[in-house]
């Protein structure tokens, strides 16, 4: 059940969800996105944002996790990943205070666009 795992929910992020998030299995990635979909989904965000902001880096590398699968159509996870960040809603930005740096891949080799969140 979902309200035994409350207290843990941090550790769970930091631990688990981050790094299947970032890694480059299929399976993992999948299984990432949609368990955090339905922490989304099956708590209210009231609560869900302080959670997971009380360690100051996990907002931003869950975003930066995030936007590593916006990619069209033929990837099979980008749908998932833009459905997971309209249900966010924007709220998530009131929680993130870091800087974020995410890579262009636009072929050029040391560029990398800073974000102040």
């Amino acid at each position: 059940r979902l309200s035994v795992l409350l207290p843990h929910l941090p550790l769970l992020m930091k631990l688990g969800l981050i790094p299947a998030l970032q890694s480059n299995h299929g399976d993992l990635n999948n299984l990432g996105l949609r368990t955090l979909e339905f922490w989304i989904d099956n708590l209210s965000a009231d609560f869900l944002f302080p959670i997971l902001a009380q360690q100051s880096s996990t907002m931003g590398e869950l975003m930066v996790s995030l936007t590593r699968h916006l990619h069209p159509a033929p990837y099979p996870y980008g749908l998932l990943c833009l459905r997971i960040l309209g249900k966010l809603g924007g709220k998530n930005r009131i929680f993130m205070q870091d800087l974020m740096n995410i890579d262009s891949n636009l072929g050029e080799s040391d560029h990398e666009l800073a974000l102040f969140c």
